[in-house]
């Protein structure tokens, strides 16, 4: 799956919607719902997808980010 996705194959929603499946997670049940990362840093009117500093830094945690 991850050489799928590597090699875009497959999109980031459908590799992050088979993670999820593989860790247990369903649609069909509420306390078990699907996780998405939260990727872009601002939502401005106008994105630079290609700009750095639109995404948020993956190695730290959404509790660390504020700090």
């Amino acid at each position: 799956m991850t050489k799928r996705w590597n090699t875009g194959d497959i999109t980031n929603f459908e590799y992050l919607l088979q993670l999820n499946f593989l860790s247990g997670r369903s649609y069909r049940d509420i306390s078990q719902y699907p996780v998405f990362p939260w990727m872009i840093t601002s939502f401005a009117e106008k994105l630079d997808l290609r700009s750095g500093g639109t995404y948020r830094d993956l190695r730290r945690n959404m509790g660390s980010l504020g700090s």
